[in-house]
C-alpha cells in the first residue's frame, strides 16, 4: 500500500501554487511555488474578524501614501479596466510602484501580475513585457485566448476547469468543464516549444486535480488541499500529462497578434466561452466594489 498522499503526488509532478491568502492554509499544507489571489479571495480574508486590524492599516498607509480620501487604494484590483489596455497598464504601473514603497529590497523580477485575459487585457500584457513586468492571463476559457496570451507574451496561463459561478452558487456544476480544451492548449504549447505555463485553477473536487496531474501547474484553495493531503495515492496511479518525448518542435504562426478582427470573432463565435468570461470579470468586479467600500468606510474613520 502507497504511503504517498495524493497532495504529495501532484506536487512531485507538477508545481503547486496555494489559492488562499491565509496564512495558516500555507503552513498546513506548503511547501507552495507561489500564492494567488484575487477579489474574492482578498474579500473572504478582509471580512474575518482575525483581520480587522488590516484593514485599518491599510486605510492609514492609504493616507500616508497618497494624501487623500478619494484616492484608489485598492491597486492590486483591475477588473474594473478589464476592457481597457491603457488604464489595465495604468493599473498595473501604480501596483509595482506600491510594491517599490512597501517592499524596496523586492525585486520587480518577483512580482507577475494576473490580467483577465480580453483582448484589452491582453494587449495590457504585451505592453507590460516590454516594461519588463511579468503578467498571468487569467480567466481562460477558450484555445483563442490562450494563443493570443502566449503571442503576447504572457508568463503564466491559467484556465478555469469550472466557470466561477460554481464557487458562489450553492448546488451548481458546470455541466461544460474545460478539460478538452486544456488537453488542446497544453499539446499546442508542447508542439511549439512556448514558453508560457499552464497554471490551472476553479478546481472543485480533488478528482479534477489527479485528472491533470502532472501539466505545467495548478492553484489550489484549502478544501482541495486537504482532501489530497488526506487520502493515499492508489497503487499503479499514472500521470494524466506524463512527460513529453523529445520532438521536433513547430515553430508558432502568429495568429491572433495585431488580428483583433479574426480574435473577437473566434471567442464570440465560442459561446460558453464568451458567456464565461464576461461573468468571471462581472463577478470579480462585485467583490472589487465590496472591497472599496471596506476601504473607503476604513479611511473615513480616521478622518
Amino acid at each position: 500500500m502507497s504511503s504517498l498522499t495524493k497532495l504529495d503526488f501532484i506536487r512531485l509532478h507538477t508545481s503547486l501554487s496555494c489559492d488562499s491568502f491565509d496564512v495558516d492554509v500555507v503552513k498546513e499544507f506548503g511547501p507552495f511555488v507561489n500564492c494567488t489571489s484575487n477579489q474574492a479571495i482578498i474579500y473572504g480574508e478582509l471580512i474575518k474578524e482575525s483581520n480587522v486590524d488590516v484593514i485599518s492599516k491599510a486605510a492609514e498607509l492609504a493616507r500616508t501614501k497618497y494624501g487623500s480620501d478619494d484616492e484608489n487604494v485598492l491597486l492590486q484590483s483591475y477588473m474594473y479596466a478589464a476592457y481597457s489596455r491603457d488604464e489595465t497598464v495604468e493599473d498595473v504601473r501604480a501596483i509595482i510602484d506600491l510594491f517599490r514603497y512597501l517592499s524596496p529590497e523586492t525585486s520587480v523580477d518577483r512580482i507577475c501580475i494576473k490580467i483577465p485575459a480580453t483582448y484589452e487585457g491582453l494587449e495590457a500584457c504585451r505592453i507590460l513585457k516590454g516594461l519588463g513586468i511579468k503578467t498571468l492571463a487569467t480567466c481562460v476559457f477558450s484555445f483563442e485566448q490562450a494563443i493570443l496570451a502566449s503571442e503576447v507574451g504572457c508568463c503564466f496561463l491559467s484556465p478555469y476547469i469550472n466557470e466561477l459561478k460554481v464557487h458562489f452558487t450553492p448546488g451548481m456544476i458546470d455541466e461544460h468543464k474545460l478539460f478538452p480544451t486544456i488537453r488542446q492548449i497544453y499539446e499546442y504549447y508542447e508542439d511549439h516549444g512556448i514558453s508560457t505555463k499552464i497554471i490551472l485553477g476553479s478546481f472543485v473536487s480533488s478528482e479534477e486535480v489527479m485528472e491533470v496531474s502532472g501539466i505545467h501547474g495548478v492553484t489550489l484553495p484549502p478544501l482541495i488541499l486537504k482532501e489530497l493531503s488526506s487520502t493515499l495515492v492508489s497503487p499503479g496511479t499514472t500521470l494524466s500529462y506524463p512527460p513529453r518525448s523529445t520532438q521536433t518542435v513547430k515553430a508558432p504562426e502568429r495568429v491572433f497578434l495585431d488580428n483583433e478582427h479574426d480574435f473577437r470573432e473566434a471567442l464570440s463565435g465560442d459561446k460558453e466561452a464568451a458567456r464565461k468570461l464576461q461573468e468571471a470579470i462581472a463577478a470579480f468586479l462585485g467583490f472589487e466594489n465590496q472591497l472599496e467600500s471596506i476601504m473607503r468606510n476604513a479611511i473615513q474613520k480616521l478622518v
